[in-house]
């Protein structure tokens, strides 16, 4: 079940609040309440999938209880749960690359291991559990003895899919002491709305641009010619897709997260104006980026200036396993490699030149991520290859033909709109709003703005309605 999808608009979402709010005298009850809306919606699709959540938030579960009471196995517990969970990620994600080894091996095909169906939002549990195993380790909290907190904690419906990652400690504090008003559901609201029309209106459309241009460049430069504007109008469609698909995501997560009453941090802070490839990780899907400072970098030594060896070291294995986390396919590692680079050479550059050419650090930024999400978006290397070879016109294809000109006009409008989103124009519009509230034009604009809003929605269930839901970029 998608965010996405009518089913979850108007069946699911309001059974969801209807319950939760009918246990209003107690907060044991709504949060029980949710643990069974949530295995709902992780189970919507096939049942079986409620065996891996279950499961892993038993053994996690477990391993909090031993810790707390076995402190001299504390070391050994959290690595038997690292080494389980990666086990898992292997499993479901690289299952493909085995059995192709193994039909190399065996010439035959003969020996093969059943593929199995990828649970929804399998790889931020495996954070989610080892967070929690490493906080308790750490000694910055005490395994938690209910149960149904931690399963809540491990599928709670808005984030289990994509974020935005939470610690263990500040979910158990909204567990208890979260808080409902008028205006933390009208925000909410509103955050759902636009988190939909950023990924429904926008995402999807912008998707299927960058898929046409992407599969055009998979038949080779002999069958269709990719022109090097068009490469770029896909390319830069992609971008946005990718920002407006995580980003609208994550909106959606956090408005639903205050409708229950909890508050979610943010996880986007327009990446796309980072003024250096550093930066752009600092703003781009920001919880998932400090969860592996925090569990991967740190403990390896992370930032130590004495030896920039270790730190190299350090920023190539944090590097090296976000690119295994995202899965199976060889160009994430090339994409691992390419940003390394970029982030090794940024140690070693100047600051004074750094403020000085600060305007040219933001062209070469965004043109740096752009290179990287063509191997993101690519199905292999040898796609990535080509694609590049269009973008910068190495394959002589031309610089536009009938194609571009006619998904220009057709997409172009996506396209204008999604840069928009790529700059804190809402955030300053509110601020003003907020900061003028007694000017007649600003009580104007706050009676438009709902109205606005519900136009919007009624544009996405429009879409929804009569087109395919293409899911999330994450699933």
């Amino acid at each position: 079940m998608h965010f996405s999808s009518i089913v979850f608009i108007f069946v699911f979402l309001p059974i969801a609040l209807l319950g939760y709010y009918l246990f209003y005298f107690s907060k044991e009850l709504k949060n029980l309440w949710l643990v069974l809306i949530s295995l709902v919606f992780y189970g919507w699709g096939d049942p079986i999938f409620l065996l891996f959540p279950i499961g892993i938030a038993g053994i996690t579960y477990l391993a909090g209880i031993l810790m707390d009471s076995m402190k001299f196995a504390k070391k050994g517990i959290l690595w038997g749960i690292v080494i389980l969970n990666i086990l898992l990620l292997a499993r479901f994600k690289f299952v493909d690359n085995v059995n192709e080894m193994l039909n190399l091996i065996t010439s035959h095909g003969q020996v093969q291991i059943p593929i199995l169906l990828w649970p929804i939002g399998m790889a931020f549990m495996v954070l989610r559990s080892i967070s929690y195993v490493a906080d308790i380790y750490k000694g910055e909290m005490k395994a938690d003895r209910n149960v149904l907190h931690l399963l809540l904690y491990m599928m709670f419906f808005p984030f289990v899919s994509a974020g935005p990652f939470i610690k263990y400690t500040n979910f158990a504090m909204q567990l208890a002491e979260r808080k409902m008003n008028s205006r933390k559901f009208s925000i909410g609201c509103t955050r759902f709305t636009i988190g939909l029309g950023k990924k429904v209106i926008l995402a999807d459309n912008l998707g299927y641009v960058s898929e046409l241009i992407f599969n055009w460049s998979r038949l080779g430069v002999g069958n269709i010619s990719v022109p090097i504007l068009t490469a770029w109008f896909g390319i830069v469609a992609f971008s946005l897709q990718i920002f407006l698909d995580l980003s609208g995501y994550c909106d959606m997560a956090i408005g639903l997260g205050l409708l229950f009453g909890f508050e979610f941090p943010e996880n986007f802070d327009y990446p796309y104006l980072a003024a250096n490839v550093s930066e752009f990780w600092e703003k781009w899907h920001i919880t998932l980026v400090q969860w592996f400072r925090e569990y991967v970098f740190l403990p390896l030594g992370g930032e130590e200036k004495e030896n920039k060896d270790l730190v190299i070291r350090n920023l190539a294995i944090t590097c090296f396993l976000l690119a295994f986390w995202h899965g199976e396919r060889s160009t994430f590692i090339f994409l691992a490699m390419w940003h390394f680079l970029f982030l090794f050479l940024e140690k070693f550059i100047d600051q004074d030149w750094k403020s000085e050419y600060k305007w040219c650090l933001h062209i070469g930024t965004l043109l740096e991520v752009i290179i990287g999400w063509v191997m993101f978006r690519a199905d292999d290397i040898y796609q990535a290859y080509v694609y590049l070879q269009n973008m910068f016109g190495i394959n002589r294809t031309g610089l536009g033909d009938v194609k571009t000109w006619f998904l220009l006009k057709e997409y172009g409008l996506f396209l204008a709109v999604g840069i928009l989103f790529c700059f804190p124009i809402s955030k300053k519009a509110n601020t003003y709003l907020v900061e003028n509230h007694d000017r007649f034009l600003v009580k104007v604009l706050s009676v438009l703005y709902p109205i606005g809003l519900f136009a919007v929605l009624l544009i996405c269930l429009s879409y929804i309605l009569v087109t395919e839901n293409t899911g999330f970029v994450y699933f």
